[in-house]
């Protein structure tokens, strides 16, 4: 390659990062520099490994000519001892045509035997008693169709093994049977005179994990656990001890534990909480397989129900529940793989109306392959007004950042006038979230720093003296960053209100899920964003009664996952603003994320059943 052709392709981190490993072996060939480029560039755009064999990965499908085969490659890289290897503990790790830097390989390497552990890992449990207590927690899995089912599946699962991997979209009930299931757990130990499990949830945001404990309150059943926190906080992760206070030495005081948005959870903070886990303990997964991944390298959640295959189980999983139930699961397949007795999906969204608009459409975006799948989304628009609705977009960014469209801002306006009119804390928080604006991308035209610009302009509020939005009642909050004294957490929501004393305050949902307020001094707010509009990955974990996406005019900036993320965030109506052929050429685009942990888990399944690896992609 030459030379003056490397800064045209790679950043300058890229370059740094290649040059400082090509340095570190002495007569080395080029295509080292090149790989460690990718390996660096593969990190930044949320992979966890570079794929040799599929670089138009990470070069939006161009290709540069200077990249080699995968086979003269791969020998290339196997010449550089020092910097690469399959065993040693080198910077860039090579598995078959998976290029990792070290870190990351040895934490999903480490990852994947714990899941193996904790999958493989059967309970001693009554299948007899076990069928007898969940009768009257789903008195209704036996009807045809019944989402309580699968939710009695899952359950069942949860209970048999040391580990469940529950996915489901909005509205499928998965903290109904995540309560459920502790109420089995304690109702066991109680039949089997041992003591009362110690309960924990917890879910990636402050966000999640206040709509999990109050999830879990309202299904009423009893024990009732904790408050639901950040993993970040379980794990006692601060500046000061980023690895965490608790760990394989010190592992977490829990017997079975809840984590919710589990698709949120990067990979290397996945693995800190399962290293943390005591060896005895049982953990129920929770979340969507569908929805985006974590801003962070890794597509965990996905990666595990992929393994897991959710509509199979092995034979001894059939007979444990023919043995429970009296009857078997005609519906589901065979197979050997241990992990897949863990895994259940539930179907069935009582949310959404079946024949409804948005329960459709979040269906249509979820399984959109071909471009007649496209047509049928504007086509639902049209059809379901009363959910769904299509505004007028501008020809182009430009015209957009200048005045929006007449209808965006008389829907914004209208929308978010009761935010800044509410009369009691208690209505502002309650009206920030029936309306909110999502968009894909934080700068840009389209991005959300712009629009809450544009907002604030539309409302008619002044500017301070420095240019930017000053602190005025009604103005939503979001927190960035984890600040426990402050006891505010990484998208946390709040809005600026009076407090008791008259002075403004950031204002914010009690912790005790069961309503009431708290107030924060604004000095004492950590790193915080305007949030009159969010991008669609820091609003996960929330929910609207009503929704504004706004897609950008370029769709390598969007996918399907996003979309689909975005439609099921809202509970009544969907407005959206988009350019067609924009959304087709999103809506088309699968986010792959490159990881070789689905392939650590069907090989580890394969050696121990003898039979052949799953492909992992």
């Amino acid at each position: 390659m030459n030379n003056s052709v490397f800064p045209l392709v790679f950043n300058r981190f890229e370059q740094n990062f290649a040059n400082f490993l090509y340095h570190l072996s002495p007569g080395a060939p080029e295509s080292l520099r090149t790989a460690a480029a990718l390996a660096a560039r593969a990190v930044s755009q949320q992979h966890v490994c570079c794929r040799l064999d599929m670089p138009q990965l990470y070069f939006d499908g161009r290709v540069p000519a200077f990249i080699p085969s995968v086979e003269s490659w791969r020998a290339d890289l196997l010449r550089c001892p020092a910097v690469v290897s399959s065993e040693a503990a080198t910077p860039l790790v090579l598995q078959g045509n998976r290029l990792y830097l070290q870190r990351y390989y040895l934490c999903e390497r480490e990852l994947a035997e714990t899941i193996r552990r904790f999958a493989t890992r059967k309970s001693d449990f009554d299948p007899v008693a076990t069928g007898a207590a969940l009768q009257p927690l789903f008195p209704h899995a036996e009807q045809p169709g019944s989402p309580e089912f699968r939710q009695r599946l899952a359950a069942f699962a949860a209970v048999r093994g040391r580990l469940a991997v529950i996915s489901g979209g909005p509205g499928t009930g998965k903290t109904y049977t995540a309560a459920r299931i502790l109420a089995l757990h304690a109702e066991l130990a109680q039949i089997a005179h041992r003591p009362a499990p110690r309960l924990m949830l917890a879910a990636p945001t402050g966000k999640a994990a206040a709509r999990l404990t109050q999830s879990i309150a309202a299904a009423a059943m009893t024990p009732t656990p904790p408050a639901a926190v950040t993993l970040h906080r379980l794990l006692g992760i601060t500046p000061e001890f980023p690895e965490g206070r608790r760990n394989h030495r010190q592992p977490l005081p829990v017997d079975v534990a809840v984590v919710d948005e589990v698709s949120m959870v990067p990979l290397t903070l996945l693995n800190a909480f399962f290293s943390a886990l005591p060896d005895h303990a049982s953990v129920i997964l929770l979340g969507d397989m569908h929805q985006l991944s974590s801003v962070e390298p890794g597509c965990v959640f996905g990666d595990l129900c992929r393994a897991g295959q959710p509509e199979a189980y092995t034979m001894e999983f059939f007979n444990d529940y023919r043995s429970a139930f009296g009857n078997g699961l005609e519906d589901f397949s065979q197979t050997t793989a241990r992990l897949a007795d863990a895994t259940v999906e539930l179907t069935v969204s009582r949310r959404f109306n079946a024949t409804g608009g948005i329960g459709r459409l979040a269906e249509v975006v979820k399984n959109a392959r071909t471009r007649h799948d496209v047509d049928n989304i504007r086509q639902l628009i049209r059809q379901f007004s009363n959910e769904l609705t299509e505004l007028p977009c501008p020809e182009n960014s430009d015209s957009f950042r200048r005045s929006g469209t007449t209808e965006l801002r008389r829907l914004i306006r209208e929308h978010y006038r009761p935010l800044l009119l509410a009369e009691t804390a208690e209505a502002a928080l309650a009206a920030l979230d029936r309306f909110r604006i999502l968009t894909a991308t934080r700068v840009g035209p389209f991005g959300s720093e712009t629009l809450n610009r544009l907002v604030y302009e539309w409302l008619g509020k002044p500017q301070s003296e420095n240019g930017t939005t000053a602190f005025f009642r009604g103005r939503p909050l979001l927190i960035v960053e984890n600040d426990r004294d402050a006891d505010l957490f990484n998208g946390d929501t709040g809005i600026v209100f009076p407090a008791p004393d008259g002075r403004l305050a950031a204002c914010f949902p009690a912790r005790d899920g069961q309503g009431g307020v708290r107030f924060v001094p604004l000095s004492l707010l950590p790193r915080h964003e305007t949030a009159f509009a969010m991008t669609v990955h820091k609003s996960q974990g929330s929910e609207f009664d009503e929704l504004l996406l706004l897609l950008p005019d370029r769709p390598e900036l969007f996918n399907r996952e996003l979309v689909y993320t975005a439609i099921t965030r809202t509970r009544r109506h969907l407005f959206m603003q988009f350019l067609p052929e924009a959304l087709s050429a999103g809506i088309l685009h699968d986010a792959m994320r490159t990881s070789g942990l689905v392939e650590q888990l069907t090989a580890q399944e394969a050696a121990t059943s003898g039979s052949p690896s799953l492909r992992s992609e």
